[in-house]
């Protein structure tokens, strides 16, 4: 029993492809193998996206194989069930009953089976979303007495990122308002053109009814350059005269 996953992380939404395969790695033939799949209550079904193969190792041919699907939410039963996107637990065989289920294989061949789930919205960020699936097969082929049946397992993990918060709502934001002064500090009343009525929006983005502006930040006004200023030189006769009145005082200071 091998199983593969395309993905080893995922978001909610993403699509996850599974792969199984049914290999005969034994010692002689198998007869009438089938696979039980219960796949993670984080994902969904995708109806229809069954498809298998049949691998013949010693030509090197893989050709399309029939199959069935058995829901098994209500039991085991040999009537097969359609597709639907509500299948959470169910069986996989070339035929649900044991005498014409054709997945009979030789040594080392093997049968691959692909189908799609949805990583669902009940999925927390940081969860592994594991995923178990049992093989099946007898030792003899058809029902018969004292055969053996033999299981094998095998299973995939895949990782939820992380899972963004959603911004908190604004208090009284898209208010119905006809001044500023009837909305919160934090808002303005944006009134569109022509009209006599408004709303309580965040000034930096009046647009959005939500009042969260993605991606908006406050860009900070330039701080305004200061021209030095050069001190006005004063006239030159005020300096005139207290020169002459110096020479004057300086005269009659001598002459004394």
């Amino acid at each position: 029993m091998e199983k593969f996953v395309d993905h080893t992380t995922a978001n909610r939404g993403d699509t996850l492809t599974y792969t199984v395969r049914l290999r005969n790695s034994g010692e002689a033939p198998i007869y009438d193998t089938y696979f039980d799949e219960n796949l993670s209550d984080y994902t969904d079904y995708q109806a229809p996206s069954m498809a298998c193969t049949f691998t013949d190792v010693s030509t090197g041919q893989t050709t399309g194989t029939s199959f069935e699907i058995d829901n098994l939410s209500d039991g085991f039963d040999t009537t097969a069930d359609s597709e639907v996107s509500s299948l959470d637990t169910f069986r996989v065989a070339g035929d649900l009953t044991e005498a014409n289920n054709t997945w009979d294989l030789d040594l080392n061949d093997y049968i691959t089976c692909t189908y799609r789930v949805t990583v669902n919205n009940a999925v927390s960020g940081g969860t592994t979303i594991r995923n178990v699936v049992t093989g099946h097969a007898d030792d003899k082929n058809g029902d018969q007495p004292n055969e053996t049946q033999l299981t094998d397992t095998d299973d995939t993990t895949v990782t939820v990122n992380m899972i963004a918060a959603s911004p908190s709502p604004v208090p009284y934001c898209n208010d119905t308002c006809t001044t500023s002064s009837q909305c919160p500090s934090n808002l303005v009343c944006y009134v569109a053109s022509g009209q006599t009525t408004g709303n309580c929006r965040t000034p930096s983005c009046t647009g959005e009814t939500d009042c969260i502006c993605e991606g908006v930040s406050a860009t900070p006004s330039p701080t305004p350059s200061v021209t030095p200023q050069v001190p006005k030189a004063g006239t030159m006769w005020p300096t005139l005269f207290l020169i002459i009145g110096g020479i004057v005082l300086l005269g009659i200071g001598l002459a004394f």
